[in-house]
């Protein structure tokens, strides 16, 4: 595979950042290359962070964790998630 064609991965642990998280995939949406794999990881959020993602951005994958595991967990739980390279 070239360099042009690898999928990149993109891994955001989130809590409670709805909004912020929301113009984030926006703006990552608008961008030139295309081969993006989007992993959102939400570490318990209240705010109905997952329900949004998973309703605004179907392309993205969406994980919840039940109880609050931080963000070192959220990233390599993404990190072995993850197809990019």
């Amino acid at each position: 595979m070239n360099k042009k064609n690898k999928l990149v991965s993109i891994i955001i642990p989130t809590y409670n950042r709805k909004e912020i998280l929301t113009t984030l995939l926006n703006s990552i949406s608008k961008q030139n290359y295309k081969q993006i794999e989007i992993i959102v990881i939400d570490d318990a959020s209240t705010d109905q962070t997952y329900e949004k993602i998973k309703k605004e951005f179907p392309n993205v994958v969406v994980y919840y964790f039940k109880q609050r595991c931080g963000p070192a967990l959220g990233k390599n739980f993404g990190f072995l998630k993850s197809k990019g390279d």
